[in-house]
């Protein structure tokens, strides 16, 4: 359906707005540490979406499995949106620690890692999502 596509490219303009957002205010100095911060937000927009948005428009079954996740969603106001900005934050947190990294080679790897971790899921959630599965 129409409106699936719609909700997988709402979820993309958020997570790259607030990076984009992010990578502004922290004024993170180098592109490749927006990556590891865009991929988390992508996760968390994703859950975001999927959970407290979509789940309560069109009934699917969509839930958190994880348990801190879960309870961060379910146990305050903001529901998901809060888990949503916890990550965009984690991530600033962890690129600005990699960034004090003299070895380039394992400040590469250490920002490749945590990209991967939050495109992982993210891509799965918005591909689930899409599809409708």
């Amino acid at each position: 359906p129409a409106h699936i596509g719609a909700q997988g490219l709402k979820l993309l303009l958020l997570a790259a707005g607030a990076a984009l957002v992010a990578f502004y205010f922290t004024k993170l100095q180098r592109l490749e540490y927006l990556m590891p911060v865009l991929a988390h937000a992508l996760d968390g927009a994703a859950t975001w979406v999927s959970v407290d948005l979509f789940r309560a428009a069109d009934g699917t079954g969509y839930f958190e499995q994880h348990m801190l996740s879960r309870a961060i969603g379910e146990a305050t106001p903001l529901r998901f949106g809060l888990f949503f900005l916890l990550k965009i934050g984690f991530s600033i947190l962890a690129v600005k620690v990699i960034s004090e990294e003299r070895d380039e080679r394992l400040k590469n790897m250490a920002l490749v890692v945590i990209m991967v971790l939050g495109l992982a899921p993210g891509i799965r959630d918005l591909l689930r999502l899409a599809a409708g599965t």
